[in-house]
Parts: C-alpha cells; sequence; structure tokens
C-alpha cells in the first residue's frame, strides 16, 4: 500500500501488477494471521505440482504483469530505468 501511494502507477501493467501483488499478499496473509497457516487448497491430481491456492495464482500474475511493464518500459525508453 506504501508502494502504491508513494510511487503511483506509471502504466496499466504497473498498476494491475501492483493490485494482483496486494490482493495475493492480504489474502495470504489475513490466512496467516487468522489461522496460523495458509490454507492451500487447489491440487492438480494428474501431473506432480505443488498444492496452490487463489493467492498464489494472484501473485504470479502480478510477477507477470511487472514483468511485461519492465520489457514494454524498456522498449518505449530505451533503457529499463527511464532515463
Amino acid at each position: 500500500i506504501f508502494l502504491i501511494l508513494k510511487f503511483p502507477p506509471r502504466s496499466f501493467w504497473n498498476l494491475m501488477g501492483l493490485a494482483y501483488l496486494l490482493g495475493g499478499t492480504l489474502g495470504n496473509g489475513i490466512d496467516r494471521m487468522s489461522k496460523g497457516y495458509v490454507l492451500d487448497f487447489l491440487q492438480l491430481v494428474p501431473i506432480n505440482f505443488p498444492i496452490f491456492n487463489v493467492a498464489d495464482i494472484s501473485i504470479n500474475i502480478a510477477i507477470i504483469c511487472l514483468t511485461i511493464d519492465i520489457i514494454s518500459s524498456k522498449d518505449r525508453t530505451g533503457n529499463s530505468f527511464g532515463k
């Protein structure tokens, strides 16, 4: 929340990444504070894959969105730092 207030999102992908990251973090944090553990309930049975939850999916979507933002801002400015 501090990062969103201190540094307003620069683009659509940056905003989406921060929103998904905040949502996933809050979801896992609420589970951790209320139950003492994070409840993972989605399991892909046919393949050997870790059990996960919706908050974990949101955090992974955030990583994808922020990566797209870095790549697209690099294309616009010639580097990834906006100089």
